[in-house]
């Protein structure tokens, strides 16, 4: 029975090529919408979801109201998170992110001068590694980034850099640092909000970006990332950011 529904349809089809053309054509023009739409929305809406504490993880934000309504802003002066960690009374976790900003990379290899540029180098410290899902492949630990002169970098930009040269402990010099590679991390998603290809410990941020570091009327790069304890409340957390800011 099954095999006389082709055979019909099949000689319907080709009594009708024109008409099956174009229902064919649209239905897979149709199913290639519906998928793509699927797939931009699911990239949109899983944003940092890999994160194993992403219930407890918080942007500090400022909120303006303006004509048009709320406006929330997530670049914040560089000098909140010391104030924040300094003060908060519950012992939540202040992670604190300076960029990603650019820079110029150079490396001294057997083949001469390697010169790069790099838009996404992130000045951080060890809670950033501690507390969000970025891992580790060789290296480490995360504490590293707590010294002077660290530099973790992503699987990818490591082998565009030295290629199969084993990159821990070679010496790049990112704008006038030296710093030495400490840490290979695994390349993260494409949906996270805080995308590097470099990291470097965030006690260089007053050494290159001096005024901005100590600036509270500077809202350039700065951004502040608050790991709350599951027994504290948001809205007491938010008032206690606001009395200290």
């Amino acid at each position: 029975m099954l095999k006389n529904y082709f055979h019909t349809a099949i000689r319907s089809f080709k009594k009708n090529k024109v008409y099956t053309l174009i229902s064919v054509l649209s239905l897979s023009f149709g199913i290639t919408c519906c998928l793509t739409q699927f797939a931009i929305l699911r990239h949109e809406f899983t944003f940092d979801s890999f994160h194993k504490q992403k219930d407890q993880i918080y942007r500090v934000v400022e909120h303006e109201i303006t004509e048009k309504g709320m406006k929330f802003r997530g670049i914040l002066p560089s000098p909140l998170p010391k104030t924040l960690e300094t003060n908060l009374s519950d012992s939540e976790m202040v992670i604190p992110m300076f960029g990603p900003v650019h820079a110029n990379i150079k490396i001294n290899s057997a083949q001469g001068l390697k010169v790069f540029t790099d838009p996404r180098i992130l000045y951080t410290n060890s809670s950033f590694l501690a507390n969000l899902d970025f891992d580790l492949i060789e290296g480490g630990p995360a504490q590293l980034l707590d010294e002077k002169g660290t530099l973790f970098l992503t699987e990818k930009m490591a082998e565009k850099y030295f290629g199969k040269l084993n990159p821990l402990g070679q010496t790049i010099k990112v704008d006038d640092m030296e710093l030495t590679v400490r840490g290979i991390l695994e390349d993260h998603p494409t949906n996270t909000n805080v995308p590097f290809n470099c990291i470097i410990s965030d006690l260089h941020v007053k050494d290159n970006y001096d005024q901005y570091a100590s600036n509270w009327d500077s809202y350039w790069a700065g951004s502040t990332y608050i790991v709350k304890k599951e027994s504290s409340s948001v809205t007491e957390l938010e008032a206690e950011i606001n009395q200290i800011y």
